[in-house]
């Protein structure tokens, strides 16, 4: 299968290769009022990485989500990785 690349809006991409799915950064759940943009933490099945480019709100947000819901490894700065862990994500 060839590789795929997905743009959820803002700076989150999803790509899939060889079996991998990758996410870079996270926003998919927009708030209330916005448009959302075809994607939701809860419909990602599975997710291997999700890579978070930084710790403002329109990168980090979903990140935990698709952590504890998808299984998701996240890759972070040590800032995201604080927020992360005060979501309930583990080390």
């Amino acid at each position: 299968m060839p590789a795929t690349l997905e743009w959820f809006g803002t700076a989150t991409f999803r790509v899939r290769d060889a079996g991998l799915n990758l996410f870079f950064d996270a926003y998919l759940d927009r708030l209330p009022g916005l448009d959302p943009v075809g994607l939701s933490t809860k419909e990602v099945g599975s997710a291997d990485y999700v890579f978070v480019s930084h710790s403002h709100f329109d990168h980090l947000y979903g990140a935990d989500a698709l952590a504890l819901g998808a299984g998701a490894t996240v890759v972070a700065s040590p800032e995201s990785a604080r927020c992360l862990r005060e979501a309930g994500v583990p080390d």
